[in-house]
């Protein structure tokens, strides 16, 4: 078993089961060992003595050795010549164990463990609150953060991978591991200085915050229109185009949108809100409430042709928005407005705009709700 983090109580429910039942209790202890996760090995935290325990690793400072350590009654059953290996007893390997140990003893590097522990689980955790996309943050010495898309169950390994690579542009090493590849480890050396370490996690901070999990599954992709059974489908909308009056848009699209502009300069862009049964940052809130007032906007001056157009300012963000929903960019030649028309179905495509959108123009038109 490896005994770096369960549940508590999960080990001494396991080693109950080995003991009635006669099972030998190994524990894996080559990763965890030697420090590791505040202990000298991981599970001394639930008290728990195994059979077996293998070690490796940090047991001779990065140099090759290995071992096996358990109850007399276990390694003597061995017959003779059971119990080797190839570089067993290597003399130059054991003297750094020595020299290894010796260093964790005397500066206590279990303790340093239970250190780092304490200085980065807050600010993991307080990480995880401002972030949708982080499902978990676990760990004892040697921690883990888990992505998964915002709102849901489903695993990120995309934006675990993201996030590494963005770090390690940075000057920062992180590992991405578990068994889909959605969780980034963090193993920051037992003697690392607190200021080093301080800057490590700001860049692993800032690292996740750029590769944020996009806004784009805030929308619903539906296969038909609206059928206008729903009164309040784009109500105000619906009002302005029958009574061909735009001021009916003012407080929509003037009033609200501004708030919404002033609200983008106030907000903590990393904040989590809840809407739709979602959870996403504010940031991700704020560009998909650009995108639904432009397209509102757009379906003002289809009806009525006097009307101001969107911003340029709001048609560059949305269509960036509707190129995460579409999966792929619109063609550089579309200007954003015709993105935005024939994405979502306001214009339909010339011949030529359908040859140039390719295999997008399968998905077209995007129904957004």
């Amino acid at each position: 078993m490896d005994s770096s983090y369960r549940a508590p109580g999960f080990l001494n429910a396991v080693a109950n089961w080995c003991t009635d039942n006669g099972v030998l209790l190994i524990a894996d202890e080559i990763q965890t060992g030697f420090c590791r996760t505040g202990t000298w090995f991981a599970c001394e935290h639930e008290n728990v003595i195994p059979d077996l325990i293998t070690t490796a690793k940090g047991i001779a400072g990065g140099l090759p050795l290995a071992g096996v350590t358990g109850r007399s009654e276990v390694m003597n059953a061995v017959h003779a010549g059971g119990l080797g290996g190839t570089y067993g007893g290597n003399p130059v390997a054991c003297a750094a164990a020595e020299a290894a140990t010796e260093t964790m003893r005397t500066r206590d590097l279990a303790a340093a463990a239970r250190q780092v522990e304490q200085s980065a689980m807050p600010r993991l955790r307080a990480l995880a609150q401002r972030d949708g996309g982080i499902g978990d943050v676990r760990g004892r010495g040697e921690l883990a953060i888990e992505f998964v898309i915002p709102g849901t169950d489903e695993l990120d390994a995309d934006r675990a991978t993201r996030v590494a690579k963005a770090c390690h542009e940075a000057g920062v090493i992180v590992l991405t591991c578990g068994t889909y590849g959605n969780v980034i480890r963090l193993l920051p050396p037992l003697t690392i200085p607190e200021t080093l370490l301080d800057e490590g996690l700001g860049v692993l901070e800032r690292a996740a915050a750029a590769e944020g999990a996009p806004a784009a599954p805030y929308w619903e992709v539906a296969e038909t229109p609206p059928t206008g059974d729903d009164p309040l489908d784009a109500l105000i909308v619906r009002l302005a185009a029958a009574y061909e009056q735009p001021s009916l848009l003012k407080f929509h699209l003037d009033d609200v949108g501004s708030a919404a502009g002033r609200a983008a300069e106030l907000a903590d862009k990393d904040l989590r809100v809840s809407t739709q049964n979602q959870v996403l940052t504010a940031g991700d809130y704020l560009a998909a409430y650009v995108l639904e007032w432009t397209l509102h906007h757009l379906g003002l001056i289809a009806h009525v042709p006097d009307a101001a157009p969107p911003p340029d300012e709001s048609l560059g963000p949305s269509r960036e928005m509707l190129e995460k929903i579409a999966g792929a960019p619109f063609p550089a030649s579309f200007c954003d407005l015709d993105a935005l028309l024939v994405g979502t179905g306001r214009r339909a495509p010339t011949a030529e705009e359908t040859a140039e959108l390719g295999a997008v123009a399968a998905r077209l038109p995007l129904i957004l709700g």
